[in-house]
């Protein structure tokens, strides 16, 4: 449903939608003594929007959540669709202390003047990669490259798609600092996230 939203202005009122309700889980977890930050996907028409400043630096205020503790992810093609306001857009929430992240990167064909740009604090090297790394040396070739780029520039490499502890240690050789991935955890409801952070050690 998500490319018949951005036919129009759905999407935008469906984005600020999911950051609100991030936050308010936010707020949850920080209750119960999860110190953890959150991570909200913007497409390509949230990313060029004119008024996604002022409503995110609503939101941020309304809501009481230090900006630090909230990230927007978004991927090469977005910035492929208006350069110049997409990158003006993270420069203008980056000053506020919001964090971004280039999702799926290795997909797109954006250029790496961008990655300068735009003020990031990590890339995620898209799954496709990661999934088939042990069995395809050219795929754990571009993670290995992916991960060094991402350390040149001074952001943090985060791995997708990490299904077992091969693809883990395979990554964690290469000097990659996070993984995200169903071997890790798979999606799970607000509330149930305490218990499982609780259980693994994470406080």
């Amino acid at each position: 449903f998500v490319p018949i939203a951005e036919m129009g202005d759905q999407i935008r009122h469906l984005t600020l939608h999911v950051l609100m309700q991030s936050v308010y889980q936010w707020h949850e977890w920080r209750r119960a003594g999860l110190r953890t930050s959150i991570a909200v996907n913007l497409s390509t028409r949230v990313l060029v929007d004119a008024s996604l400043v002022g409503e995110i630096r609503r939101i941020l205020k309304g809501f009481d959540i230090p900006a630090e503790c909230v990230h927007f992810e978004i991927t090469e093609s977005a910035m492929m669709a208006d350069p110049a306001r997409a990158i003006a857009n993270v420069q203008e929430l980056h000053k506020l202390g919001v964090g971004f992240s280039v999702d799926d990167f290795g997909t797109g064909f954006s250029s790496l003047t961008y990655l300068q740009q735009l003020q990031l604090v990590s890339l995620k090297i898209d799954r496709s990669f990661v999934t088939h790394m042990i069995s395809s040396e050219r795929d754990a070739s571009i993670v290995r490259s992916t991960i060094q780029l991402a350390h040149a520039l001074g952001l943090e490499s985060v791995a997708e798609g990490v299904e077992s502890q091969a693809v883990l240690d395979a990554i964690s050789s290469m000097g990659c600092d996070l993984a995200q991935g169903y071997y890790i955890a798979g999606p799970q409801a607000g509330h149930d996230v305490i218990p499982w952070a609780r259980a693994n050690g994470w406080f």
